[in-house]
């Protein structure tokens, strides 16, 4: 499924749109199960289906009720993809349930196992050259046979864009990871998407503290 403007377009069939979407704050969020998102990111990543997919917790709840800038870009994904218990319960108070929620803290290894076995190159990007560059350590360390494109970081405040988008592009990457604060990230990706050459853009804060924290304990 792809939102659009408030409603739904029907793309290339995936486990992301074999399922009847939840609604939860006014966004779709993907029913399925987290195996079959990450196939289906690497399926679209392979056909060159170009996606932004956007991790949603109570973290990013709260960064679109403080601002609405931040909200509209959240709207410019085409899936959003559940990963707090706080984000299922609420789902299921209105009667929406679905099958389960990503894990923040195993993301960055679970896409990049799924990417490997189909041969997905996956570039990292924070708002942190040491914490990227720990991650991919981390996860190439994690993933044997993994294949990460690259690590790189936003200037600050995100104004370094052209240099960093450059350095992506070149990279052939498949996907991007993109681990950035929450009133950040959606915000970052709705303005620099046309720029990117990537056909996957997949935002969700901390997921490479979580791996390079793992990194710094080994």
């Amino acid at each position: 499924l792809r939102f659009d403007r408030g409603k739904f377009a029907t793309i290339d069939a995936d486990g992301l749109n074999w399922h009847t979407p939840a609604r939860l704050f006014g966004m779709p969020l993907s029913t399925a199960r987290p195996p079959e998102i990450f196939h289906s990111v690497c399926q679209r990543a392979q056909s060159g289906t170009r996606s932004s997919l956007l991790v949603i917790d109570g973290w990013m709840v709260r960064a679109m009720r403080a601002d609405a800038e931040t909200s509209r870009a959240v709207g410019q994904a085409d899936i959003l993809l559940p990963a707090s218990l706080s984000v299922r319960w609420a789902a299921r108070l209105c009667g929406q349930p679905f099958a389960g929620t990503i894990s923040i803290s195993t993301l960055a290894a679970e896409l990049c196992a799924h990417a490997s076995q189909m041969k997905q190159s996956v570039f990292l990007l924070s708002d942190d050259a040491e914490r990227a560059n720990s991650a991919s350590h981390a996860l190439k360390a994690a993933v044997p046979g993994g294949q990460i494109a690259g690590a790189g970081a936003i200037g600050q405040s995100g104004q370094c864009d052209r240099a960093v988008i450059e350095t992506i592009n070149q990279s052939g990457a498949d996907i991007v990871l993109i681990d950035l604060p929450p009133n950040q990230l959606a915000r970052w990706i709705a303005r620099n998407r046309a720029a990117l050459n990537v056909p996957i853009l997949l935002g969700c804060a901390n997921a490479l503290t979580i791996a390079h924290g793992n990194h710094g304990k080994s």
